[in-house]
């Protein structure tokens, strides 16, 4: 009998509750993104050029966490039958933290014994292990550390069913997630569905990340002859498994630094990815033919890609993982365009896989063949998985008996929105919540044309946008003699929104920002102002306004960070150094701050307490970034500096930093 029980992930967590007050602008980009450039046959048919996003402006960043267990686990959801025991962590984007094969005992995914982020979500925090579902745009997304809504029904048979679904707030879309595992059923369904209730063509992308625990001689199979890889600006089709001289590239171990392999699928097969170790045995994610792409990302076998999946896990796990994925593109250079008032849906399954190892590990074209006869012979075929798909259908779209656990209340809020100004809602047989803190001051600008104007300048704000209807109503406020004329938390939220608007206003935005700082100095347009300096001129007065912001409000943490950071990026390392002395003695303390005041002690010739620090096996700095080198730099500048003064020439070439503080994931072993 299926079950499904509310219960606790007993692992140590890191607590990622708090936000940034910044407006998320660093790293964005100017106007409108480069596409990548194509090598590929004609048949193959990649958006590289479409829906392109230059940040993740309006989400708030999730960058305040450290290295400490604070929380004594995760609240869960576990769904069991006789073959598997599956569970998800609602507040991690419903994340599946572990598939259980209990015939063989052993866990089909990367279970990660710690909940321990770093920076490599769109929002900064993202954890490893497990399967994430991805909407938004390249990139882990945006909830993938945060709650979304989570509710229980029952299929006609009694069936537990576990929904997941939020709104996206970029592309105005909804998703939602039905997860079921029937008595007597190898395999774990995910009835995935996006709906676009909106008039507008929107910008789609989906992948769904699959952690696997690597292990010594595992294969990769899929039903492909070719795969696309990223060549410095052009996404190049290569065929499998042999291209360039390499070895054969389906085996992770092969492949020596970190790379993405996207493979092109073939229609008419059961569209898969599975994971097989040497007796044949792993996991397999299969769907119906809508999610056409798979994937294959490994770290490489180099110092700096182990290094990164410790860093993710520890407590005497290595960390060590291959990750399957799974989209609707072929790859996830792309994004595709979905008309008006539609819906796409598709199903997935998981669950063990076991085929014959000598064809596994064999001929490329027979290995394949192994696996399907597999999932032919336990009923897994294409016209199953379709009919599976609109069995569903009615279950989809009836309305959840509880819901377990609320998303955010910008589903509430864009609800109102289409209320006042005619338009139809979001999915009715989903609940959305109700107006909040988050999503008050917008919910004030719709019904009353006026915003509140708090008095204390440095008043975080707890939420921005960029959805055109809601700039239109900024931008009306502040005009002529309207209510926010005189307000400067609206000219704020209107400069902001004009940086990261479309391909961006930044002549519009920097005038909107120092009106709202003339109205009331505020740390925010200050920021503001110095990251869309670097966005366009890349001109060293952005981060004097940065430290100015800093400087308005020297008690948080952000702002010294980022002023810390944007003298770091333009070398300004006197700057720097002064700048890191004159803080307040608790932030000095903070590792990102520490690493920087090292950095400009050493470009300033005073290499000691560089060299202290990165001595330090216990000095870590916890939103290390994917594919950041900065320990890494560090450690060679400082080799650099004292060589120079000895006279002598330092080779990087023949040098290889400490494990500890090496995170460089292309270089390598």
């Amino acid at each position: 009998m299926t079950t499904l029980t509310q219960t606790k992930l007993n692992i140590p967590a890191v607590d990622v509750s708090e936000l940034s007050p910044l407006p998320l602008l660093e790293n964005a980009y100017p106007g409108p993104r480069p596409a990548l450039k194509v090598k590929a046959e004609e048949t193959d048919e990649l958006f590289t050029d479409f829906g392109l996003v230059r940040g993740a402006f309006p989400y708030r960043a999730q960058d305040l966490y450290t290295r400490k267990f604070t929380r004594k686990g995760l609240d869960c959801v576990v769904l069991e039958n006789e073959y598997l025991k599956a569970t998800f962590v609602p507040e991690l984007g419903g994340k599946l933290w572990s598939l259980f094969d209990k015939k063989a005992g052993k866990d089909l995914m990367f279970n990660n014994p710690v909940f321990r982020p770093a920076q490599l979500a769109v929002r900064n925090a993202w954890s490893s292990g497990g399967t994430e579902w991805n909407l938004g745009w390249l990139g882990h997304h945006a909830r993938t550390c945060d709650r979304i809504f989570t509710a229980i029904l029952h299929a006609e048979d009694g069936t537990p069913v576990l929904r997941f679904y939020d709104y996206e707030r970029i592309r105005n879309l909804t998703y939602q997630m039905d997860f079921s595992l029937p008595d007597g059923s190898k395999y774990l369904y995910a009835r995935m569905r996006i709906v676009n209730s909106t008039q507008k063509t929107q910008a789609v992308y989906w992948w769904s990340n699959i952690a696997v625990k690597h292990e010594d001689g595992a294969r990769i199979v899929t039903h492909a002859d070719h795969a696309f890889i990223v060549e410095g600006d052009t996404l190049v089709r290569k065929t499998i498994p042999f291209y360039d001289g390499k070895p054969d590239v389906t085996y992770p171990d092969n492949n020596p630094v970190s790379i993405d392999h996207f493979y092109g699928t073939t229609d008419g097969y059961v569209r898969y990815i599975t994971h097989m170790n040497r007796e044949g045995y792993g996991l397999i994610q299969a769907s119906s033919q809508r999610e056409k792409g798979r994937k294959l990302f490994v770290w490489g076998q180099g110092q700096g890609g182990d290094r990164f999946q410790e860093f993710l896990s520890g407590e005497g796990c290595d960390g060590k993982y291959s990750e399957l994925q799974a989209g609707l593109c072929n790859s996830q250079m792309e994004n595709l365009p979905m008309p008006p008032k539609t819906a796409w849906e598709w199903v997935e399954i998981y669950g063990a896989m076991q085929a014959d190892p000598t064809r596994v590990h064999g001929d490329w074209d027979d290995a394949q063949a192994a696996v399907e006869e597999q999932l032919a012979a336990n009923g897994i075929t294409v016209p199953y998985l379709e009919k599976r798909l609109q069995e569903t259908k009615t279950l989809s779209l009836t309305p959840a008996e509880q819901v377990i656990l609320s998303g955010h209340s910008f589903g509430a809020l864009e609800n109102l929105r289409r209320e006042k100004q005619n338009e139809d809602p979001l999915p009715t047989h989903l609940y959305w919540g109700e107006i909040d803190e988050e999503t008050q001051d917008w919910a004030d600008l719709l019904l009353t044309g006026k915003m509140r104007c708090p008095k204390d300048g440095n008043t975080i704000v707890p939420s921005w946008m960029v959805q055109d209807e809601w700039v239109s109503l900024l931008e009306y406020s502040i005009s002529g003699h309207n209510p926010n004329m005189g307000n400067w938390y609206a000219w704020l939220l209107t400069g902001c929104a004009h940086i990261m608007q479309g391909a961006g206003n930044l002549d519009r935005a920097r005038k909107e920002l120092e009106r709202s700082n003339a109205l009331c100095p505020n740390p925010w347009s200050l920021y503001a102002i110095g990251q869309l300096i670097q966005m366009s001129t890349y001109s060293p007065e952005g981060a004097k306004y940065t430290c100015s912001a800093a400087r308005l409000f020297p008690e948080n943490p952000s702002l010294a960070i980022a002023a810390a950071k944007h003298f770091y990026i333009k070398k300004l390392f006197q700057e720097l150094k002064e700048f890191t002395e004159e803080i307040p003695d608790k932030l000095k303390q903070l590792p990102r701050i520490r690493l920087y005041h090292a950095f400009a002690a050493a470009e300033c010739g005073e290499t000691q307490e560089a060299k202290d620090l990165l001595a330090d096996e216990s000095f870590e700095v916890p939103d290390m970034k994917e594919g950041e080198t900065t320990t890494s730099e560090l450690w060679f500048r400082i080799h650099e500096i004292e060589a120079e003064q000895r006279g002598e020439t330092f080779d990087r070439t023949t040098a290889e930093p400490p494990m500890h503080i090496d995170f460089d994931m292309y270089r390598p072993r």
